[in-house]
């Protein structure tokens, strides 16, 4: 099953996170990434909706961003991962969903979170955006309030991302297997992240270049692609696609690591090893 999500929230726009005893992009990052985790371990394909940190988008952009990346990915589910706050006197996990689809989603996710100790608040069907608009069934989970001592003290993230996950798999199927801790790139750097489909949706976003977003490395995507150059000081999203795809760790800034990268990556090929991402490297990228 394809499976689309988001991290809730982004850094350097104004879709910000809620703050607390806890930070809730950080948690977000901490949580879901082990969910996802265990989601591609039971066999199916994620896809990443989240947009860059740094693009300064405003709320609106972020959630259509989101909206967008989910429609086109072809997926039948869309998870929303996020973290509640309040006073700091509310405690407790929700749900919310905008189908009876998602609620058979809900109960099944929300009862593995109330199984870790948090009160059971319950599955609503506020209006919101991400789950209004999505073509998909879509859930937004708020696992626990980031302002509440009752439930930062019940919180690990990796026990509630197993959670999480294992809730959804009973849903749909496939064989759950609690994960270990996982980093925020590992998640991003999985193979049905950056495929040439995420290349081509950046070079449309980012360049309108008209592609036909459908994973398929043909002459439009390589002349597409071969027209945009990269070299150190890039930052973006397509410098992600290019740390995937050349073994780098992936945060988006073209340093001297991704160099080194790249340029293994061009001598492995029989390339010039300038470190420089034109046409030929493009080519071997996509071929």
């Amino acid at each position: 099953m394809i499976i689309s999500y988001d991290f809730g929230h982004m850094e350097g726009g104004k879709d910000i996170s809620a703050n607390g005893i806890v930070y809730e992009y950080a948690e977000i990052r901490k949580y879901a990434p082990v969910c996802i985790a265990a989601l591609e371990g039971a066999g199916h394909q994620c896809i990443n909706c989240t947009p860059s940190d740094g693009s300064g988008m405003s709320v609106m952009d972020s959630l259509a961003y989101r909206v967008n990346k989910a429609n086109e990915s072809g997926s039948q589910l869309h998870i929303c991962f996020h973290v509640n706050a309040f006073d700091g006197s509310a405690h407790g996990a929700e749900i919310e969903v905008a189908s009876d689809n998602g609620e058979k989603y809900a109960v099944s996710v929300l009862s593995e979170i109330v199984a870790l100790g948090f009160t059971k608040r319950g599955i609503n069907r506020p209006s919101l955006y991400v789950t209004k608009h999505t073509n998909m069934t879509a859930i937004l989970i708020e696992p626990f309030f980031c302002d509440s001592q009752i439930d930062v003290n019940l919180y690990e993230p990796t026990a509630l991302g197993n959670a999480i996950a294992k809730g959804i798999i009973a849903t749909i199927g496939g064989d759950y297997s609690p994960q270990s801790e996982v980093s925020t790139d590992a998640v991003l750097t999985s193979t049905t992240q950056y495929d040439v489909r995420y290349l081509q949706h950046e070079l449309n976003v980012q360049f309108n270049a008209g592609l036909e977003e459908d994973n398929s490395a043909g002459p439009l995507t390589m002349a597409a692609a071969s027209n945009v150059i990269l070299r150190q000081g890039a930052n973006g999203n397509i410098t992600r696609w290019i740390q995937a795809n050349v073994g780098a760790d992936v945060d988006g800034l073209f340093g001297p690591a991704t160099l080194s990268a790249v340029q293994a990556f061009q001598k492995n090929h029989g390339l010039s090893a300038d470190g420089i991402i034109g046409y030929n490297t493009w080519n071997a990228l996509l071929e």
